[in-house]
């Protein structure tokens, strides 16, 4: 296909697949049903055209001796990196005005990566779930299929004009055996290791690798001209793109072998639409040729926009809200296309010299503005906030170090302080009992107690279980072998105390605790894992591998300290605080304000891990309730998340550092309880 060859049809496949994509990320809720569950699947259509019209371009370039790698290079840089750098010095300042630190060094990262066309990496290297509810906030992690088709138009154009000149008779077969090969690395991936399999090149290859098999089709011997088939191919791909959009969700293991169904819809679109076909002259339409042509621009635009909205909590679900969101949307998209985007395509407008110039300078600009962000410390210029949320610029769970390494995740070599205290404390738990880990330590100090802390991400303390990501069959770092070294390393310990806790709602429901409040998204956000018996032959609930672990312990004469559920938020106190009605993008914040959530919410969310670890009774126990201290009747039977001018919280769920002291007095009143019953028995 020449550029002579205007298919406008095109335009209106790539309208489809951004209004998908823009609806999937919206997140419309109606009546508890989230629209376009499976509108990703855009992204996938994406990759499909691009490769079918990269591919036409480089063949007919090289079928007619004028083809240029450096003029390719630049016309991919000119449809792509002026309205993304144009996106990334618009938000910079939103970023620097409400990002906190954390979050303003991951706006930074992804920005920076982003520009230099390895955002894919640098968000698989941070661990971001494209479908978690933190996802939602990050402005720039829609960047990685960018990413990936920059990839793809560095790699492309070079294998190509190796083939043609070498294997020139090859090309179709060569074609067909990558897309085979990176198609079955999917299918792998997206058992073993999902998230490497969603954003890198090598398993997203073939997508793209099935537009390329039909543009050398349609170059080698014409596109097909049966009216049968023109007239009813189109439409069979149309219902296998929106049965994708509608029954695909984020469990789906996606990309694989069942991707095949929407990429072989738009492969049936795109190869027999012919002109007075019915979806054809539908897509046509001004109006859908319109949207194609700005979606670069929407896509760019849509997915920062709602982002900052999520994080400033101007995003409510209500119609009104969406359609100003949407107009927002629209309108910078227009904006950029008209103002941007074509001047920058035009050479008569934008000559290489003056491109390249404008190009490296704002590009080098923007990296190196957020290489400064990024490569500071947490809590760079923390002074641009009000002082309550000071203590929460860093996470609690990586606060404690040893030999200049985080205490938290360690799989061998765990933490151990003060080795030749008179009793030793032991934490076994998830994230939600590392936030502890300062204050225990700093309470072990004071009065002499000997610390290992055996905390692991997502990690109850079940002997003999095994977790899984239910997208994935491969086992995850938390199994029998971890669970062995704590029980031999509580075992070992003389006169061990153990604290154990952990985020036992999200282990029984299977769900996260998230509500509208937060990000304005009102639905569950499931708990990707599963946890079975190490050894498949026995039938056994987790719940009584946890009870028969901490009766061992008991049994062993080892004392055991149970923390009860925190109460959970759903909404993440900082951003709440500051850009609701409570701070109003004040940095002065009116303390005197309660910010809340129901005591009957919090006890109809941990029914079953009170009914779980209240049917544990023995000498040995002892019980720490976290509510007695955060839930206070006088506020109508509410639960905190401040004390005065001191979050009690950092995030959603997981305690501050002021919280966590809070909640070590209690921890270090039961202690001190246990250590005086073990001195009257020795006596």
């Amino acid at each position: 296909m020449s550029y002579s060859n205007y298919r406008p049809e095109i335009d209106g496949q790539r309208a489809l697949a951004v209004i998908a994509v823009i609806l999937y990320h919206a997140k419309i809720n109606i009546d508890g049903n989230v629209l376009f569950t499976g509108g990703f699947i855009g992204v996938d259509i994406f990759f499909v055209i691009s490769g079918y019209l990269i591919t036409s371009i480089i063949l007919n370039d090289l079928k007619n001796n004028n083809f240029s790698l450096i003029n390719f290079f630049e016309r991919r840089a000119r449809r792509l990196l002026p309205v993304l750098l144009l996106v990334i010095l618009f938000f910079l300042p939103l970023a620097w005005m409400y990002y906190f630190p954390s979050d303003l060094k991951h706006f930074s990262k992804l920005a920076r990566a982003s520009i230099l066309f390895f955002s894919n990496f640098a968000i698989w290297e941070s661990g971001f779930a494209y479908a978690a509810k933190s996802s939602l906030l990050e402005p720039f992690l829609h960047t990685w299929s960018l990413s990936v088709e920059e990839q793809f138009y560095i790699v492309m154009p070079v294998i190509l004009l190796f083939m043609f000149k070498y294997l020139r008779g090859q090309i179709l077969l060569i074609f067909i055996l990558g897309f085979t090969f990176s198609l079955i690395l999917a299918e792998y991936g997206s058992r073993y290791h999902p998230a490497f399999n969603f954003y890198m090149l090598p398993t997203r290859g073939w997508e793209l690798l099935a537009g390329s098999i039909l543009a050398k089709l349609e170059i080698d011997y014409g596109r097909n001209n049966r009216r049968i088939l023109t007239n009813t191919m189109p439409m069979l791909g149309l219902i296998l793109i929106i049965s994708s959009f509608i029954f695909f969700d984020e469990q789906t293991r996606h990309p694989s072998s069942i991707t095949l169904v929407p990429v072989l819809g738009i492969m049936l679109i795109i190869w027999f639409s012919k002109p007075n076909e019915a979806l054809t002259m539908i897509l046509s339409s001004k109006v859908f040729v319109g949207i194609g042509l700005i979606s670069y621009s929407l896509y760019m635009w849509h997915y920062p926009i709602f982002a900052f909205a999520r994080y400033l909590h101007l995003v409510n679900g209500t119609l009104l809200n969406y359609v100003l969101i949407f107009s927002l949307i629209f309108s910078l998209s227009i904006f950029s296309y008209f103002l941007i985007e074509k001047p920058f395509r035009d050479k008569s407008l934008v000559p290489f010299k003056k491109f390249i110039i404008t190009i490296v300078t704002f590009s080098s600009l923007l990296i190196t503005i957020n290489s400064i962000i990024f490569l500071n410390k947490e809590g760079w210029f923390p002074n641009r906030f009000d002082t309550i949320f000071s203590e929460n610029f860093v996470e609690p769970w990586s606060v404690v170090k040893q030999n200049d390494v985080i205490c938290y995740d360690r799989i061998i070599n765990n933490c151990v302080f003060n080795t030749k205290g008179t009793s030793s404390l032991l934490m076994v738990g998830d994230s939600q009992l590392s936030t502890l880990s300062k204050s225990i330590l700093k309470m072990s100090l004071k009065n002499n107690y000997k610390l290992t802390l055996l905390n692991f991400t997502e990690c109850l303390y079940i002997p003999n279980f095994d977790q899984y990501a239910t997208n994935a069959i491969r086992k995850r770092i938390c199994n029998s072998n971890l669970q062995k070294n704590r029980t031999d390393q509580i075992k070992n310990d003389q006169n061990s105390i153990v604290i154990i806790g952990g985020q036992f709602p999200v282990y029984l429901s299977g769900k996260h605790f998230i509500t509208a409040d937060d990000i304005g998204v009102n639905e569950e956000s499931k708990w990707p894992n599963k946890i079975v018996h190490s050894d498949l032959d026995i039938n056994m609930k987790w719940q009584d591998g946890f009870i028969n672990g901490i009766y061992d312990l008991l049994e062993y004469d080892i004392n055991v300290v149970l923390i009860y559920p925190i109460p959970e938020l759903g909404w993440n106190p900082n951003r709440k605080f500051m850009y609701s009605d409570f701070g109003a993008f004040r940095k002065k914040i009116d303390y005197n304000k309660s910010l809340t959530i129901s005591f009957d919410t919090y006890i109809k969310r941990s029914k079953e891990s009170f009914q779980l670890l209240d049917s544990i009774e023995h000498p040995n126990l002892y019980k720490i309730y976290p509510h007695e201290l955060f839930c206070n009747k006088e506020l109508n039977n509410e639960c905190m998340t401040h004390e005065n001018n001191r979050l009690l919280y950092f995030d959603d769920d997981h305690l501050s550092l002021y919280g966590s002291i809070r909640l070590t007095e209690l921890i270090e009143k039961k202690v001190k309880l246990i250590t005086e019953n073990v001195s009257r028995q020795k006596n």
